[in-house]
């Protein structure tokens, strides 16, 4: 687990961050990495934030390795990691932001439904079958060619909103791709992946998409 965290000792908001489904570690995080860039505009805004390495990464020991896990051992880890964040004596375990990025934005919400959280985030995420997602690479998208349908989360922001009305909103970035990286059309973003500029999309990060979400918890939370 590695945390970042203001100054200072009193009960502070938090945020736990959930990343996508690659087997990457996450400890060392250079500093236009847009996790980092997430993380500094959180610490900034007065926020602990704890991220997790996933099993078989990092400094974990005796865990399995990351690509044999599946989706329950996934959420069992960083259910984990909410336990530990909501025992730190610097935290306000009232005031816990889950973000979750892609794969992380199906992660979150299951933690969330068995865990009083003061709000969840879920960027690049889906709402479909893996069929229906694969298919969906090839017809829909603007900058995120790895990600899915307006639609789809649409249907996530209505579904919330129909168990808890007025819960959920939509926030749109246009030309934002799934590295929350302002990167152009689809067909730039993705030519930049494949010819290996990932570097150059971590430089075009989106700084409304960090900003946004940090303004959103700031509501949910009600920092004072």
């Amino acid at each position: 687990m590695i945390i970042n965290k203001p100054a200072g000792e009193e009960p502070m908001p938090a945020l736990l961050l959930i990343p996508g489904y690659t087997c990457a570690s996450i400890e060392h995080l250079r500093e236009t990495h847009p996790y980092r860039r997430l993380i500094d505009a959180y610490v900034d805004a007065g926020y602990v934030t704890l991220r997790i390495e996933k099993s078989g990464l990092g400094d974990s020991w005796n865990t399995p390795e990351c690509a044999s896990t599946d989706l329950h051992d996934e959420i069992e880890s960083f259910e984990q990691g909410l336990k530990t964040l909501r025992s730190l004596p610097y935290v306000d375990p009232s005031r816990i932001i889950i973000y979750g990025h892609s794969m992380g934005g199906v992660v979150a919400p299951a933690i969330s439904a068995r865990h009083d959280i003061a709000g969840v985030i879920a960027y690049g995420t889906v709402a479909l079958s893996w069929f229906e997602y694969m298919l969906g690479l090839v017809q829909f998208g603007e900058s995120d060619f790895q990600a899915y349908s307006l639609s789809a989360h649409e249907q996530i922001v209505k579904t919330v909103n129909h168990y808890h009305p007025g819960n959920a909103t939509l926030a749109v970035f246009p030309l934002t791709d799934h590295y929350l990286a302002k990167s152009g059309t689809m067909q730039e973003a993705y030519d930049k992946l494949i010819g290996g500029q990932v570097l150059q999309l971590f430089d075009e990060y989106n700084p409304e998409v960090g900003n946004s979400a940090v303004t959103w918890s700031n509501r949910v939370v009600v920092m004072e």
